[in-house]
């Protein structure tokens, strides 16, 4: 088969040792204008988020992503920690690569990715050469998804330990009281994930593309519960951000006024400066704003760019 020259795969080191793989989508015919890295989800890697964007690429954009540890080619465990990690890694690279063919740098993101990208904010330091931020239907608090509390009746159905509080559950998993590798728990995380994403592979092994056997799953349920990466974290003024929204964004509630309300005052407390716009899609992009969402990221890198 032809070799695609406008895909790269690259192995970026983490400060562990571990090596993240990463896809650089390069205009076809243009030379690029842009980088836009986009930082990914859990349980998808980079090909998933450069194709839903890819688009892009016909405006100018070179588009860069990556695999978290324990997903596809890269090596390690995943944990939410690490992903934190992995981002800033790629991040570091995206920005050496940028600086060294002449290319303005913008970060872009969805759901999880948008937390992640903004936590690069929490020291007040965070990705200060990025020209822009891009999300779209941003995930800004875990707890608005995923619910320990919410996991425990799935768990007892399974024949699981009753727990009365998320904490209890929470104490006992970090005293190894909890078998996390039973079938038990791998039962009730895939019927509590199921009920929460109908429409997304989830098995007892398995959550998307990635396996459990590849991920530190005590670790990171008890970092789901127990960190803050958005505490303290806000985007300076100098760096633009455009925020879009589903009004048909049923998994976050963002289909009522009082949901919206709520998901906009998150976003002007991260980002006072940021625009919010609303768009005519569901939580995972879908529907007739979808293609809209993209041109006008694009009209929007082009503007700060120029200016």
């Amino acid at each position: 088969m032809p070799v695609n020259k406008c895909i790269q795969r690259i192995k970026i080191p983490c400060p562990t040792g571990d090596l993240l793989e990463a896809v650089l989508m390069l205009p076809s015919r243009d030379v690029p204008r842009r980088l836009v890295y986009i930082v990914p989800l859990v349980g998808a890697g980079a090909s998933q988020q450069i194709l839903r964007f890819k688009s892009m690429t016909k405006r100018g954009a070179a588009l860069l992503s990556f695999d978290y540890r324990g997903h596809g080619m890269s090596s390690g465990a995943f944990s939410m920690r690490k992903s934190l990690e992995d981002s800033l890694t790629v991040y570091h690279w995206a920005q050496n690569y940028a600086s060294v063919h002449g290319l303005p740098l913008h970060a872009l993101a969805t759901c999880y990715g948008s937390l992640v990208m903004l936590s690069w904010f929490q020291d007040g330091d965070g990705a200060q050469a990025a020209k822009t931020l891009g999300s779209v239907s941003s995930l800004l608090d875990l707890h608005s998804i995923i619910r320990v509390d919410e996991f425990i009746p799935y768990y007892e159905k399974n024949g699981g330990p009753a727990f009365s509080r998320a904490g209890q559950l929470i104490e006992e998993m970090k005293r190894g009281t909890v078998d996390i590798h039973g079938k038990v728990f791998r039962l009730a995380l895939r019927d509590y994930l199921k009920s929460l994403f109908p429409e997304l592979r989830v098995t007892p092994d398995a959550f998307e593309d990635l396996e459990y056997s590849r991920a530190d799953i005590q670790d990171t349920i008890i970092q789901f519960s127990t960190m803050t990466p958005l505490e303290g974290a806000v985007v300076p003024a100098k760096i633009p951000g455009l925020f879009f929204f589903g009004l048909h964004d049923t998994l976050m509630k963002l289909d009522s006024p009082e949901g919206r309300k709520n998901h906009e005052s998150r976003i002007k407390k991260l980002a006072p400066h940021a625009e919010i716009r609303a768009a005519a899609i569901d939580h995972f992009g879908r529907g007739p704003d979808h293609d809209s969402i993209i041109q006008q990221l694009c009209d929007f890198h082009e503007e700060h760019e120029t200016a």
